[in-house]
């Protein structure tokens, strides 16, 4: 309101000088008291003429100052021939219902940062109609209709929607800075696949961790260092066209809390993310501020990438499961299927990491090396509301041989000057075992002896522990 108060004077205090001044210029040019009716009529015609352009120019400003925002949408090539009608359809129906007059919106493609072209609405009053105004923008319409003709040949690699968020954010920011007021809109999958780096694809259930954010470009595609104003005062909106990529809800929700964060880190807000349309435009018809969330960035250097495999909504967490004193023979050992091991700890504050090595001559299972041919390392999320540090569990996709198997503990982060005590289960099947452990050390040491575990299976430091199935089992 006091904006507009000032404008108002402003624009009154303009009138009049422009007043005072075009009577001053009038009596130069016809004489200060005039000699004939015509040139009075002469006048009073110059004037209103000179008054008229006067208050449509400044309204004319006005208009654009209070209303004009700024615009900017990046679309997904990597669609099928509907899929890409839909999309460019629902745009334009946007931006032909919602544009003011001298607005103009940037599109570009935001899988592989190309400039498609420029909405534009005119001030002109005749582009009010919808006809006149796609006819206005028929270049860019030409670009997107060819976009659509033929289904993108990366659909065959499980790429639906894709699109590159954050080299498309850097790129706006290195070339279209400063993101002030600007609501970005970015429709296609939220899911990061890269084709060329492995490590960083999304796809499976995959989702980076908050060390990513912290690394340098070259180690993470997520890294926001040096990037932290990169998009201040910006409005991210992420539109999704299906919810196909979730493996479950608590995918969904890390992923969400994962773009929220990055975003946040280069002074950004994620404004919208959806697959709802309607909710989407509406959010960004209004500069929708920020989605209400609690998620604290977990400040580690841990470069992880969590994968989570997909679970049905019967399956029971190891750590939930019922134990059982029934103890296996040593066939059922020696082609142990089904096979899970768990950890969990009392320190909330403390990061304990899993090793698992399938036998001697396999990879060793964590962290940085979360999948191979016989298991999967992964987080289990047993608790509601979620935390950031699910419990390290590996699940078995083939059959082990449980005495040739390595299973070791380190306590890599946070303080606890009595120790971290916990329970390590592990699964045969329907059977479950469990048994307590404590970690004697005070703080955690980021890993220092993992080498020593994996070459030779032993214990570097008091921060770590080696277990032995048997152990777990009852068995020794």
């Amino acid at each position: 309101r006091a904006h507009l108060d000032a404008l108002k004077a402003a624009r009154k205090a303009y009138i009049n000088t422009q007043i005072l001044h075009y009577k001053h210029q009038a009596a130069q040019l016809y004489g200060e008291h005039g000699t004939s009716s015509n040139a009075h009529k002469k006048e009073r015609n110059i004037m209103k003429k000179l008054f008229t352009t006067a208050i449509c120019l400044i309204l004319l400003g006005l208009s654009a100052d209070a209303q004009a925002k700024n615009l900017i949408i990046g679309l997904s090539p990597v669609l099928n021939k509907q899929d890409t009608r839909k999309q460019n359809m629902q745009v334009l129906h946007y931006l032909s219902e919602n544009l003011e007059a001298g607005q103009e919106v940037l599109l570009f493609d935001a899988e592989n940062r190309r400039y498609l072209g420029t909405f534009k609405k005119p001030v002109n009053k005749n582009y009010a109609n919808i006809k006149a105004l796609l006819q206005y923008n028929r270049s860019l319409i030409s670009v997107l209709r060819a976009m659509n003709q033929t289904d993108h040949p990366a659909l065959s690699e499980g790429t639906k929607g894709s699109v590159k968020i954050p080299q498309f954010l850097t790129f706006l920011a290195q070339n279209y800075a400063p993101l002030k007021d600007t609501d970005i809109v970015i429709l296609g999958s939220p899911i990061y696949v890269d084709l060329q780096t492995p490590a960083w694809d999304m796809r499976g259930g995959r989702y980076p961790g908050d060390g990513h954010f912290g690394m340098q470009f070259n180690q993470s595609i997520f890294s926001t260092s040096g990037k932290e104003n990169y998009l201040k005062g910006a409005r991210i909106h992420i539109g999704f066209s299906d919810k196909d990529w979730a493996i479950n809800e608590t995918y969904a929700y890390f992923v969400k809390r994962m773009w929220t964060l990055y975003i946040e880190a280069q002074g950004g807000v994620l404004s919208s993310f959806t697959d709802d349309k309607t909710t989407l435009w509406n959010r960004v018809n209004r500069s929708a501020k920020a989605l209400p969330h609690n998620f604290k960035r977990d400040m580690t250097d841990k470069l992880e990438m969590f994968e989570m495999p997909p679970a049905s909504s019967k399956q029971v967490s190891i750590h939930a499961r019922e134990l059982t004193t029934i103890l296996p023979t040593s066939d059922i050992l020696r082609m142990a299927q089904n096979v899970e091991i768990g950890i969990n700890w009392t320190c909330k504050k403390c990061d304990l990491d899993l090793y698992v090595r399938p036998h001697h001559a396999a990879k060793v299972l964590y962290f940085g090396h979360t999948k191979s041919e016989l298991g999967l390392y992964h987080k289990d999320y047993t608790q509601s509301p979620k935390t950031v540090n699910g419990y390290e569990t590996v699940t078995f996709t083939s059959t082990v041989d449980l005495n040739d198997t390595l299973i070791a503990i380190n306590w890599y982060g946070g303080i606890a000057l009595s120790g971290v005590t916990g329970e390590i289960r592990l699964a045969i099947g329907s059977k479950t075992y469990g048994l307590p452990f404590k970690i004697t050390a005070k703080k955690g040491n980021a890993g220092n002896g993992r080498g020593q575990i994996i070459e030779f299976g032993k214990s570097a430091n008091s921060n770590w522990l080696v277990i032995s199935p048997e152990q777990i089992l009852g068995l020794k």
